[in-house]
C-alpha cells in the first residue's frame, strides 16, 4: 500500500472516529427530546457512556457561568453553553477538565438534575443513572 494511501486511509478512520463520537452525543439528546411527557417516570442512564473517558457530568442551568466552576478546565466547553432558556447543559468532564458536551432541551424532569441555590450539579460517573418522576399536582 502506498503512502498516499495509508494517509488517505488514516485520515478517513480519525473522520469517522470523530463523526461517531459527535454523533453519539447527538443521538442522546434526540432521545431526550423526544421523551413523551404524557408519561410519569423515566430513567436516563448517563453512566453507561463509554466512547470517551470521563468521571463527572456537570449539569447547569441556562444562564450558570461554567467559568465560576472552581477547581474545573472548561475550556473545551463553548463560552455561550448555557446562554439560552429552552436548553440545559451537560459536561462530561475526566480528571477535572472537560470533555464533550450536549445540550437537550429543557422539560420538567430534567430541570430537577441541576436544581439548587447555584443553578449546578456535579455528578460522579457512578452516580449520573435518573430516575425522572412526573411531580403530582
Amino acid at each position: 500500500m502506498s503512502i498516499t494511501n495509508r494517509l488517505k486511509l488514516v485520515f478517513f478512520l480519525i473522520l469517522l472516529f470523530s463523526s461517531c463520537t459527535t454523533n453519539r452525543l447527538n443521538e442522546l439528546e434526540q432521545n431526550i427530546n423526544k421523551l413523551d411527557y404524557n408519561h410519569k417516570n423515566y430513567s436516563i442512564r448517563l453512566d453507561t457512556i463509554s466512547f470517551f473517558e470521563w468521571d463527572e457530568v456537570v449539569i447547569a442551568g441556562p444562564y450558570v457561568s461554567l467559568s465560576n466552576i472552581n477547581g474545573y478546565n472548561f475550556k473545551v466547553f463553548p463560552s455561550n453553553a448555557t446562554d439560552y432558556d429552552q436548553y440545559i447543559f451537560m459536561g462530561f468532564i475526566s480528571e477535572k477538565e472537560g470533555v464533550k458536551w450536549a445540550s437537550p432541551k429543557r422539560n420538567k424532569y430534567l430541570d430537577s438534575l441541576y436544581k439548587s441555590d447555584i443553578g449546578y450539579k456535579i455528578y460522579k460517573k457512578s452516580s449520573a443513572s435518573f430516575k425522572l418522576r412526573k411531580k403530582i399536582e
